[in-house]
């Protein structure tokens, strides 16, 4: 792969094309976008815990409460 095709080295290139506003403005808005991804990532981790910790237990008293529920109805 010859330094042309290496998608670094072209991104890096555009960038340096760039004027420093530019520059700073793509860096700020990128930089922020990685923050909101990497926060996604860790609540979705941190769901799947809590899921799997309460899990049983809530699915359990939603089960229980259903019932309880349609009964109310009737």
């Amino acid at each position: 792969m010859t330094e042309q095709q290496d998608p670094y080295t072209r991104a890096r290139a555009a960038f340096a094309d760039l004027d420093l506003k530019d520059r700073a403005a793509f860096l700020a808005r990128e930089t922020l976008d990685t923050i909101a991804l990497g926060v996604e990532e860790v609540t979705q981790s941190v769901a799947r815990d809590i899921e799997c910790f309460f899990g049983g237990d809530t699915k359990k008293q939603e089960e229980e409460a259903a019932p309880k529920e349609e009964e109310s109805a009737e």
